[in-house]
């Protein structure tokens, strides 16, 4: 008999009942006005994330930044309805982050099962918990 590889089935890291916490996207705008700045603000996207705390590699991306905290969301692979992008920020809900929006500091799609999407998420500056 031959040496055939053996495979074993390997469940994925995410599931779709991990992801319990609604987020909603937005697109910031510039003002209408002749003040510069943003402020006026577009829901882009929305739906239900898995949240957990940054790993080690994420960690080495927050080091080149100054954040206040920070977290590591999954999503699903919206196939292209939505790109996540750093000019657009996240708004969790659950009460733990109420009133923080927060900064998309890196997106990391699964290339292998294009099934769900990593977005690590930092709040800047200071004073704003």
């Amino acid at each position: 008999m031959a040496n055939r590889p053996q495979f074993e089935y390997q469940p994925p890291k995410v599931k779709t009942g991990d992801l319990r916490t609604p987020v909603k996207f937005y697109k910031y705008q510039a003002n209408s006005g002749p003040e510069p700045g943003e402020e006026q603000e577009e829901l882009v996207h929305s739906c239900f994330a898995e949240i957990y705390s940054p790993s080690m590699k994420d960690r080495d991306v927050l080091n080149t930044v100054s954040t206040e905290r920070a977290v590591t969301i999954n999503i699903r692979d919206t196939k292209g309805e939505y790109l996540p992008s750093n000019k657009d920020y996240v708004l969790i809900d659950d009460y733990r982050y109420k009133d923080l929006m927060w900064n998309i500091v890196e997106v990391r799609e699964d290339f292998a099962n294009n099934a769900f999407i990593t977005i690590l998420l930092a709040v800047y500056g200071h004073g704003q918990e």
